[in-house]
């Protein structure tokens, strides 16, 4: 392990000041007009990679702030707890384009994924550096969106964004989590009548306003309650005609069966 440095924190030297120090440096040959210098400190450390990092500290007692920033750097280096503010000045749209190949998720969700990013999320944080987004800002964001979608949608982006700086969290890119305590409209109650499902004299009249060729695939939705991902990427080795059964594969959930009769 290297010595550690005597010198640290260092006070730096500037033209501005009249110490000897100073002076030596930058006017040689001429007399010193002040004892003290006033000269910024500069804490020098390394992160969890090794990579030599520094913070300079002015003004009032600029020495002691500059010891207590590198006691406790040092201590969230050996604790795991140290938070690189630098690499969190990456921007969201950067930032998307490495958390999105980590996810696992299926083709027909990520279509989805995709329609959230470019429409709500990426228009309004796009640009913005992940260390500069404060709750507030999520507030006010998700309170723009009640404006013009629904609260389903609310919930993808949010859920989306929450994703992001979540993972950026757990890298050590950000020390908190802007989304956190953010709370979400909740949805209109929906009155009884829309909740009870169509009768089958309203499926008929439904069926009635397509030709015959696509009854039976409106008579299996109606009858399984498959939805319509489910239903385009049905295919006919999942039918089976000798228990009257239906299996759902190409879904997240895993293999799903629907009775039939």
């Amino acid at each position: 392990m290297p010595r550690k440095a005597s010198n640290n924190p260092r006070q730096i030297r500037i033209k501005s000041c009249g110490c000897k120090p100073c002076t030596a440096k930058f006017r040689p040959g001429e007399e010193f007009t002040r004892k003290t210098c006033t000269g910024p400190w500069q804490a020098r450390y390394r992160d969890p990679s090794g990579t030599q990092r520094a913070k300079t500290f002015s003004g009032e007692n600029a020495n002691k702030k500059a010891v207590a920033f590198l006691d406790s750097v040092r201590d969230k280096v050996r604790t795991g707890s140290f938070v690189d503010l630098d690499r969190g000045q990456i921007t969201i749209d950067d930032w998307h384009a490495k958390w999105r190949p980590t996810r696992r998720i299926a083709a027909n969700t990520d279509e989805t994924a995709a329609s959230v990013w470019s429409n709500h999320v990426q228009p309004h944080f796009g640009t913005w550096p992940l260390v500069s987004i404060g709750n507030l800002d999520v507030e006010e964001w998700i309170a723009k969106l009640t404006l013009k979608v629904g609260t389903a949608t609310i919930e993808k982006a949010y859920q989306m964004l929450d994703g992001m700086m979540t993972a950026a969290l757990r890298d050590r890119r950000i020390a908190h989590n802007p989304c956190d305590g953010v709370k979400l409209p909740k949805a209109q109650p929906k009155h009884p009548d829309d909740l009870m499902p169509p009768t089958y004299d309203q499926l008929a009249e439904i069926r009635g306003e397509f030709s015959g060729h696509f009854h039976a695939f409106l008579v299996v939705a109606e009858e399984t309650g498959l939805r319509w991902g489910e239903m385009v990427g049905l295919r006919r080795c999942w039918v089976n005609f000798d228990d009257d059964s239906i299996q759902v594969r190409e879904t997240n959930a895993g293999a799903i069966e629907y009775r039939m009769g």
